[in-house]
């Protein structure tokens, strides 16, 4: 099942050393995306999909002081290293288990174009799109034809709600993010 492949090459990472990757920890990206996440600081609630190992965190909880957080990720090895932190106002699930996207404000940070089979995708941007807060997600279209990795499909992120669009520019690629502030 391509489910678990991508879940396998991401506890693989996890447990070699890797990191959630260059848009975690590019000074750039999270300064254009922690700007953006302050927009809602009355948010009481946060649900990150795909949250990774949580590069962000300190600066999420210090932006949403009301906030109780949630993320979510494919990879059962960070979810395990997450919930040992044992971090205040925070909880951690796996994603496959996960269908309510309820939260004041959803984050969806450098996923969806990790999700390789369209079926998996597509059942994302329904529950996304099924999120009745806000939504902010970050997207790499700049390169769909440009060779890609094993664990990348590049596709056009089909609209499926009003978004307000930040570019994000880069030394090597454009991202953009995407605001939707509700249905």
């Amino acid at each position: 099942m391509v489910l678990e492949q991508d879940a396998r090459y991401w506890n693989d990472r996890y447990s070699h050393g890797g990191n959630s990757g260059e848009g975690s920890y590019n000074d750039l990206e999270k300064k254009v995306r922690l700007d953006a996440i302050a927009r809602f600081s009355e948010a009481k609630t946060v649900l990150d999909v795909g949250c990774g190992d949580i590069s962000h965190i300190a600066d999420i909880l210090r932006l949403l002081p009301k906030a109780q957080y949630t993320g979510i990720d494919i990879s059962s090895e960070i979810v395990m290293r997450n919930r040992e932190k044992k971090i205040e106002r925070c909880r951690f699930g796996h994603a496959q288990c996960w269908t309510d996207y309820a939260a004041d404000l959803v984050i969806c940070f450098d996923v969806l174009y990790h999700i390789i089979d369209q079926a998996e995708y597509d059942r994302m941007l329904e529950n996304l799109d099924r999120a009745n807060g806000l939504l902010i997600i970050a997207y790499n279209e700049s390169a769909i034809n440009e060779p890609s990795a094993k664990h990348v499909i590049k596709r056009r992120l089909a609209p499926f709600r009003n978004f307000e669009e930040v570019i994000i520019p880069s030394e090597n690629r454009q991202k953009s993010l995407y605001i939707s502030l509700g249905k």
